[in-house]
């Protein structure tokens, strides 16, 4: 829509690789996290590491069942090569289009999955969030076409979104960090 020229601009979830000609404007970097149910022994096996969650070494889940976010999503992709680099071919119990489907899932202890770090994405009871190493993440961004002017009231608009991105990213750590410490 954006390249035909029926609406100003969209806001979009992509990898570098994965850009087209048109202007971005960076949001926000969504770290993919490991999420396990709380009740799964690996959870254990977890350490301290530089990121909001202690982190988890998912060459670990080579025998688990995962859930994941439907075949020709951007998350796909990603998650795909972060499995393969650690040697783990999933066992892919499902495909959802939806990253709350596959939280609902680990947290009735049927699955693992990995699923970026989104404050738009309400955490169920009984699933423990994990960083994975390298902090693999992708970018939320406002995209508009090359070449076209973006309106005064559309940047206003896109820094709005920023600034509360950003926001309810500091908020969702916070509370994870508070109910760790908890």
């Amino acid at each position: 829509l954006i390249a035909a020229d029926e609406i100003d601009f969209g806001f979009v979830t992509l990898r570098d690789g994965q850009k087209t000609n048109d202007e971005y404007i960076p949001i926000a970097q969504e770290e993919l996290v490991l999420i396990l149910p709380s009740s799964h022994p690996f959870c254990a096996k977890a350490v301290k590491g530089d990121g909001p969650y202690p982190e988890l070494d998912p060459s670990l889940l080579k025998n688990e069942p995962f859930a994941m976010m439907y075949r020709t999503s951007t998350v796909y992709e990603c998650v795909e090569e972060i499995l393969s680099a650690a040697g783990v071919v999933p066992y892919i119990l499902f495909e959802s289009p939806r990253a709350f489907t596959i939280l609902e899932m680990v947290s009735s202890n049927m699955c693992c999955g990995i699923i970026p770090d989104s404050p738009a994405i309400h955490r169920p009871q009984g699933v423990s969030v994990f960083c994975l190493p390298g902090h693999p993440s992708w970018t939320f961004a406002a995209s508009y076409r090359k070449g076209t002017h973006l309106p005064k009231v559309s940047r206003h608009f896109i820094k709005l979104a920023s600034d509360y991105w950003t926001g309810a990213m500091a908020a969702l750590h916070r509370k994870d960090q508070e109910n760790r410490v908890s």
